[in-house]
């Protein structure tokens, strides 16, 4: 997860991947100045800019303290429609491969 004020951009979970890579959680958050660096190569003292950190944590926590979590919808899988073939069963979590379609 990462939060964005102005120039400044500080993550405090990131994922190296789209695979079963575990989340790394940052204590303190990575800092970047997305204006300067795009790339976020960068990273920046978060002591050197305490001010600008201690504000997106503030921002971050006002907004987890009014959030209302929607219904998941990455969690909705058709698996009729899932292509399954090349996957095992563990990876595809759902089905036998029928004709490059999943069945259940």
């Amino acid at each position: 997860m990462a939060a964005r004020s102005g120039p400044y951009k500080l993550h405090f979970v990131t994922h190296s991947g789209f695979g079963h890579e575990p989340f790394v959680y940052h204590d303190p958050p990575l800092l970047f100045n997305v204006e300067v660096d795009p790339q976020e190569r960068g990273l920046l003292s978060v002591s050197s800019a305490s001010k600008v950190v201690a504000s997106i944590i503030g921002s971050v926590q006002r907004h987890n303290e009014t959030l209302v979590p929607g219904k998941p919808q990455l969690d909705l899988i058709d698996f009729q429609a899932m292509d399954c073939d090349g996957l095992t069963a563990v990876q595809s979590g759902c089905c036998k491969s029928a004709g490059g379609k999943c069945s259940v």
